[in-house]
């Protein structure tokens, strides 16, 4: 009897891993069978460098959805840029003309205005102001030692006054001018002024690089948005990547925290909630197994002793008869 048993044992323990089969009749009765299969190695888990998939595609595509209107905007702005500043260039370019001949103009009025008043005081077509060298008109021109000077009069040097040394006196001869010498000569000033200014800049590429730093500092201020905001919606999938990496590699006490109410956090949801699932079958599943093992364990030993059984009444039944046959 004790060698039937430990026999058993030894075949039951040699033999391979049953697996399990519930299936369930018609009448709703849950049958259990085992089929013995070969232990199979649990597959490796997901490897980590495929989880920043997500990320790096958003990024790309945010780096193609940027950078050609990006290109193709600053390309249509620096010829624009370009076309306008050509534009203001020649402008500027006339305006230099402009106030050059300008310039010219206003000095052969200028000399041809003395020239004319001259003559006309030398004609006595003008009248005459006669002052003392003690005046305080002419104190300045008599210190000087000029003989004679031409100066502009007036609040827009409206009016040119030509003085004259007549003896010990000086002679004032005064004509009106018909355009002021002196607000020309400042609004001349004031374009050449500019002109040179427009020269001594840079404008190209100062524009050029403010804009080109304006524009990659923005790109990089939203790259930097998109990374977070990538980082941050790939974060809660890398987790459930892991978790399903995990749970494949024969974990289902794995859990992922979900905190998270859109549509990632209800996927993390059902797959917390698959592998509770998982894990109570498995539970379930074990304990069918040892039930199973121990009915066939059963039906083995109940096998052995019976029998160990009847050859005990063979041995016994074969010793009678040679009892019954000497007897005779």
């Amino acid at each position: 009897m004790a060698y039937a048993l430990v026999r058993a044992a030894s075949k039951l323990i040699s033999a391979p891993r049953p697996r399990t089969v519930i299936s369930r009749a018609k009448d709703g009765v849950e049958k259990v069978s085992t089929r013995h299969a070969r232990v199979r190695t649990p597959r490796a888990p997901i490897c980590d460098n495929y989880v920043n998939r997500l990320r790096n595609r958003l990024i790309v595509v945010f780096l193609i959805a940027t950078l050609a209107p990006l290109g193709v905007t600053v390309w249509v702005t620096t010829l624009l840029l370009g076309q306008s500043l050509r534009f203001a260039a020649e402008s500027r370019t006339q305006l230099d003309e402009v106030s050059r001949s300008l310039e010219r103009t206003g000095r052969e009025f200028y000399q041809r205005a003395c020239a004319s008043l001259k003559s006309d005081a030398n004609a006595r077509r003008v009248p005459v102001k006669k002052y003392a060298p003690a005046a305080a008109e002419v104190r300045e021109f008599w210190d000087s030692g000029e003989v004679e000077r031409f100066a502009l009069a007036g609040a827009e040097g409206e009016r040119l006054e030509y003085l004259v040394r007549q003896g010990q006196e000086v002679w004032s001869y005064s004509a009106p001018l018909e355009v002021g010498m002196q607000r020309l000569h400042e609004q001349i000033a004031r374009a050449r002024e500019s002109v040179d200014d427009w020269k001594s800049r840079d404008w190209w590429r100062g524009f050029v690089y403010t804009y080109g730093l304006l524009a990659a500092g923005i790109w990089l201020a939203f790259f930097g948005l998109l990374t977070f905001l990538a980082s941050r919606i790939s974060r809660p999938i890398q987790q459930l990547t892991a978790g399903l990496g995990s749970l494949a590699g024969g974990n289902p006490e794995i859990r992922v925290t979900a905190g998270r109410d859109d549509e990632i956090g209800r996927a993390i949801q059902a797959f917390n909630h698959m592998a509770d699932q998982l894990q109570q079958n498995r539970d379930r599943l074990v304990y069918l197994t040892q039930l199973a093992s121990w009915q066939t364990l059963a039906r083995k030993m109940a096998h052995e002793v019976k029998n160990s059984r009847r050859e005990r009444l063979g041995v016994y039944g074969a010793g009678g008869a040679d009892r019954g046959g000497r007897s005779g």
